[in-house]
């Protein structure tokens, strides 16, 4: 008897076991926009009846996505960015309140787009034509980048 128990947890043990994953789409976005954003499980069971809650972090900053289960295997809330967000990967977190231990992760499935600033500043000096159109003005165009 000691021997079949122990090949039917042997057996057990072997069968195959459903990874619980979890996707962000979009999955980037800029500092300082606020968007939707679309969770989409497998092996999930989000609940529509209770409050689920989604944040993206880092391991410093964290982001929460406003929305709500719409079905076991989709979440939609709006993700909303500080202007200030630090640029680079996030993992992703989601969760049924009031169930202990049930929740769904996906590791560096986000990223925080870097900040691309442009610094200018433009000036026009007017000219004038006296007598026929058929010369030629410079233009001088001039600029940087910011950090």
């Amino acid at each position: 008897m000691k021997q079949y128990i122990t090949l039917l947890l042997a057996l057990i043990a072997c069968l195959p076991v459903n990874a619980q994953t979890i996707a962000l789409n979009p999955d980037n976005g800029d500092p300082g926009a606020s968007f939707s954003v679309t969770i989409t499980g497998t092996a999930t069971a989000f609940s529509v009846a209770s409050t689920t809650t989604a944040r993206i972090s880092n391991g410093i900053e964290s982001y929460d996505i406003s929305g709500s289960a719409t079905s076991a295997t989709r979440f939609t809330g709006t993700l909303s960015l500080a202007p200030d967000a630090t640029s680079g990967l996030y993992s992703a977190t989601i969760w049924q309140q009031g169930t202990a231990g049930t929740f769904w992760t996906c590791a560096d499935c986000f990223t925080v787009n870097p900040v691309c600033l442009l610094a200018g500043s433009a000036s026009v000096t007017p000219a004038t034509c006296n007598g026929e159109s058929t010369g030629s003005i410079d233009l001088s165009v001039t600029g940087s980048l910011g950090s």
